[in-house]
């Protein structure tokens, strides 16, 4: 197996693409607590049983107080804000391998540096729902102006004790009355003669994101990301990402 060097990628916070603004990434350990448990039955050992689950992302990179920038775009005054954030690594094509999450800005640099430094932030996420999940880019960041289906993943479906997560990610949207409807399908067949809708998120007429599960049992293998596009000279600049845990 060859190892990774990050080069480039996709780095996304609710509705901003904060990818050409970072320079370092990182999630936090996946940890969970545990509550003692030992008896008089326990021979002496101490027995533990699992209890909350944690786990986030932190990024740092270059601050930039331009009204396009992420210093004027996520400001202090975000702390406690919830977000979905996702990022691919190292590439940025459809079914390329993922980490993303939905979590609350808990800390946050917006510009530091010294005389003649560059100047740079820092954020941190902590997960409120799960611990940070391993997944898909189902649909790159990428302007769409038209009803059509996503890349077909290749993907095993959440078990009876698993559910299917999904993120999605608007980051513009553009023309007169715009709509966008995403949807979530299976099949058991790769070329979905017979598709499965798993998930359906709301209606979309900006820019914005949105977070969604749906529990198993799933047997299918197959998975895509749907978009159907109303309005008119519509245009949204789109990613998805999917996972199971």
């Amino acid at each position: 197996m060859a190892a990774a060097v990050i080069t480039n990628g996709l780095v996304l916070v609710g509705s901003f693409d904060a990818t050409c603004f970072t320079g370092q990434l990182a999630t936090s350990p996946a940890e969970v607590t545990l509550n003692t448990t030992t008896t008089l039955c326990s021979g002496g050992f101490e027995t533990n049983i699992p209890g909350i689950k944690m786990g986030g992302l932190s990024l740092s990179g270059n601050a930039d107080m331009a009204s396009t920038g992420i210093t004027m775009n996520i400001t202090p005054t975000n702390i406690g804000t919830q977000y979905a954030w996702g990022a691919s690594l190292p590439g940025s094509a459809a079914a390329d391998p993922a980490v993303f999450g939905r979590g609350l800005l808990t800390s946050y640099t917006p510009i530091e540096g010294a005389i003649g430094d560059k100047a740079s932030f820092a954020m941190t996420f902590r997960q409120d729902l799960v611990t940070v999940l391993n997944g898909q880019l189902a649909s790159t960041l990428a302007a769409r102006t038209s009803t059509a289906n996503g890349t077909i993943l290749t993907m095993t479906g959440p078990t009876a004790s698993q559910r299917l997560y999904a993120g999605l990610h608007i980051t513009a949207a553009s023309g007169s009355t715009p709509t966008l409807d995403v949807t979530i399908e299976s099949a058991a067949l790769v070329g979905f003669g017979s598709p499965t809708t798993r998930i359906t998120f709301t209606q979309a007429a900006a820019a914005g994101w949105q977070f969604s599960s749906v529990a198993g049992a799933v047997t299918d293998g197959f998975w895509r990301a749907v978009f159907t596009i109303g309005g008119s000279s519509p245009s949204f600049t789109v990613a998805v990402f999917l996972g199971v845990a």
